[in-house]
Formats: C-alpha cells, sequence, structure tokens
C-alpha cells in the first residue's frame, strides 16, 4: 500500500510511552498509517506519494477540545472584542469605536471583559455604558459567559425594570441606594435581554461556525466537543459537513434541556460516525467563581 504523503526528517512525539519519538509518518485517504523510523516509513513510498522534509521540526498529534462553544466564539469573532480590557474606560472607547460604524437602533454585542483586571476594579454598568451608546440596545458579556452588563435600552427592550422578578437561577443586580437595575445580570437573568436580540439566520451561523472551526484548526485541534443549545446548532454542525466546510471531527455536547427531545427521536451518546457523533450532556447547578453565582 503507497503512502500519499509521507512527512520525513521530522522530531515526532507519539505519546506512547514504549516509542516516544518517531521519525517519520505515512498518511493514506487521510488517515495515518504508519508512525516509526525512515526506514519503517521507506515500503509505504510510491512514485506519486508526496514527500515532505520537516527539516527537524517538531510533529504533535492532533489536540482534542472537550469543552468548546464553538458556535459562541463564531459569533464573538464579530463581536466587539473586550478580552485584556484594563479599565471602564477602555470598555467605553471600543464602545464608542462600534457606535460610530453602525446605524442607530442596531444591537452592539461584546464579550471578554473581566472586572478583576480593570483599573476600577468592579463590574461595568448600565450607566457607563449609556454615555457611549445612547441610540443603540448594548449587552457585553463577562469572559465567563455567566454574567453580562445591558444599556438602559437593551434593558429597556427587554421590559427589565426595578420590579421585574428574576427567574430561577438568575439575579438582577439593582442600586442599593435606588433599587434601579445597574444592568448587571446574572445566569439565567441574561436570558432576558438574549431573548429579545435578534436570531441570526442559519447562513449567518454557517459563516460564523466556519470562521470558528478555521480558528481551531489553525490552534492545533482536530477534535471538539461542541456545546449546542438548540436544535438550530445541531442542524449548521450538519450542514458545515454537507458544505465541505467542517475540518473537525465533532463530539455533539448538548444542553440538558435538549435531553429529553433526543431520547424521543432515539438518538444516544455515540451515535453517529467518525466526523460528528452524539457524546455527552452538559448539566450544572450553579455558576462560576468568575462571575460569583457559584
Amino acid at each position: 500500500m503507497w503512502a500519499d504523503l509521507v512527512l520525513t526528517n521530522a522530531n515526532v512525539l507519539t505519546m506512547n510511552p514504549s516509542k516516544p519519538h518517531a521519525q517519520a509518518i505515512a498518511i493514506k485517504d487521510r488517515k495515518i498509517v504508519k508512525v516509526g523510523t525512515s526506514k519503517e516509513i521507506k515500503p509505504y513510498i510510491g512514485k506519486n506519494t508526496k514527500m515532505i522534509d520537516l527539516k527537524e521540526k517538531t510533529v504533535v498529534p492532533g489536540f482534542i477540545d472537550t469543552h468548546v462553544h464553538i458556535t459562541g466564539y463564531g459569533k464573538s469573532l464579530k463581536e466587539v472584542n473586550l478580552r485584556g480590557a484594563n479599565s471602564i474606560k477602555e470598555i467605553q472607547k471600543k464602545l464608542k469605536n462600534r457606535t460610530q460604524r453602525i446605524p442607530k437602533g442596531q444591537w452592539i454585542l461584546g464579550r471578554g471583559w473581566d472586572q478583576d483586571h480593570l483599573t476600577e476594579k468592579r463590574y461595568p454598568t448600565r450607566w457607563d455604558l449609556d454615555k457611549f451608546s445612547p441610540n443603540n440596545p448594548v449587552v457585553l458579556t463577562r469572559v465567563c459567559g455567566h454574567l453580562c452588563v445591558a444599556n438602559s435600552q437593551a434593558l429597556e427592550l427587554a421590559g427589565i425594570t426595578r420590579e421585574t422578578t428574576p427567574p430561577s437561577a438568575g439575579q438582577i443586580d439593582k442600586d442599593l441606594k435606588t433599587g434601579e437595575p445597574t444592568g448587571i445580570l446574572r445566569e439565567n437573568a441574561m436570558d432576558l435581554v438574549w431573548k429579545v436580540i435578534p436570531e441570526p439566520s442559519e447562513e449567518e451561523l454557517i459563516e460564523a461556525c466556519s470562521l470558528a472551526c478555521q480558528k481551531a484548526v489553525e490552534a492545533g485541534l482536530t477534535s471538539v466537543h461542541w456545546l449546542t443549545s438548540s436544535p438550530a446548532e445541531i442542524r449548521v454542525i450538519q450542514k458545515l459537513r454537507e458544505q465541505n466546510k467542517l475540518p473537525l471531527r465533532v463530539y455533539i455536547m448538548v444542553s440538558v434541556k435538549l435531553l429529553d427531545h433526543l431520547i424521543d427521536l432515539g438518538l444516544h451518546t455515540g451515535f453517529g460516525d467518525s466526523r460528528i457523533r452524539i457524546g455527552s450532556v452538559k448539566i450544572f447547578s450553579d455558576g462560576s467563581l468568575g462571575a460569583r453565582t457559584a
């Protein structure tokens, strides 16, 4: 059997304790068929085999991320990136830049801020955001995804007032003096604003997830446990495969709220094939340390 591709002159880290290093890899039909010394790989080399001399570069097995929000990450690539922001003023500056480039009334979403890294050492509030986004609803999610801050326009569209009762396992922070919502929404209270944000089209989801998958591959990932919270996300994964835009092996990790639906359909862990397979169920009972909801 001739290989389609052979990688030679490499420092291959096999992760096999009995044989931790190798020099070459033979690949056939996009699958590794042999890892070994140059001598051991030689029988797999034919006249049409593509050869790549890696010049002693290190090769490692593809990484597997066992908990990744591909859909959310894809969406975030088009949102305001707040990772690394070191002050509320910096958040405001990024927000101002975005408002100057979009029409009035369009939602502004962002993610990545962490109050522990802000000079002010506090959560941003609706009033911090209102100064630079008077004509656009804004929701900025903390880096952990368990807490967000919404501006006044977003709160109004969501119908959140001082009288609003938070949903189960959710919290609406309020000003200690006035009793008005500060804009901070924790855990299930975030759903109050999420449900009024226009849903992206299937085409937009496919585009976002395709970009996220490419970023994952660039980081060395070959397999992911992809968290899904809706049937639409599962359809997008299949659509990506049909359009040849899925460069990863996917284990679908489903939200517990989808569990009964999947059981009714007769789907179970392991259902699928080598490219897309039903995996685990995500269940959590409290929250996160960073958002102080645990």
